[in-house]
């Protein structure tokens, strides 16, 4: 969910969000995942197909009204063409040669970057994915050497969680990241966030991300904020 000068870089997962489709993320995604107070009012208000309740913010209440057609489209596209142009260039990112994500880097760039800033993580994430390449290898690892690998990026029980996920997705799923989303939730350290982010840049799940980022630029967009 990272991307360019915004705060903590977490743009490009949800300009992907939905399987691609950004401003879909905002009204028609099934299921929106957020963090903090006023995001989860927006998440619910969202998320609801009747009007916004009376408890709704103004900002949440606004967005509703003004999504109209011409907004939606200009999302949909604007957006991603800036984003498209501003992106860095980030090794979980990388596609194959059917231009998808691999969903073990994916995942451990959102665990890496929950409490972490980009720049720092990169070099960890590189040498992580170099001695874990797959999960089946970190499953297999001693834990002793996930902590080791994870020295340095400090809050070691996102370490600790990665590894006992992964010895349950070899247990459970032989090895395979599952895509289905109560599947992938239920593994250790992965809440809703995650489980969106994740699963919406790897497989294309319409899952979308409702973060600081995002109701920062919405916010903007439509007047309520600075």
């Amino acid at each position: 969910m990272r991307s360019g000068r915004h705060p903590r870089s977490r743009g490009s997962s949800t300009v992907r969000s939905c399987g691609g489709r950004w401003s879909a993320s905002v009204v028609r995604c099934r299921s929106v995942s957020t963090g903090g107070s006023e995001i989860g009012r927006l998440s619910r208000s969202f998320s609801s197909s009747s009007s916004p309740p009376s408890t709704a913010s103004p900002l949440s209440e606004a967005l509703v009204e003004a999504v109209t057609p011409e907004v939606e489209h200009a999302f949909r596209h604007r957006l991603p063409a800036w984003f498209d142009g501003a992106r860095r260039d980030m090794p979980w990112r990388e596609v194959d040669a059917n231009g998808n994500r691999d969903p073990y880097r994916v995942w451990i760039s959102e665990i890496m970057l929950q409490q972490t800033r980009v720049d720092t993580a990169i070099p960890y994430f590189h040498r992580f994915v170099d001695r874990f390449p797959t999960v089946t290898a970190l499953a297999e690892a001693p834990i002793d050497d996930v902590l080791k690998m994870w020295e340095g990026l400090g809050y070691y029980s996102r370490a600790r969680n990665l590894h006992r996920a992964a010895r349950l997705v070899l247990d459970r799923h032989d090895g395979v990241i599952p895509s289905d989303p109560e599947a992938f939730r239920s593994l250790p350290g992965v809440g809703p966030y995650t489980q969106a982010a994740v699963l919406s840049l790897s497989f294309g799940e319409p899952l979308a991300v409702l973060d600081g980022n995002v109701i920062r630029e919405l916010a903007r967009t439509f007047g309520d904020a600075p």
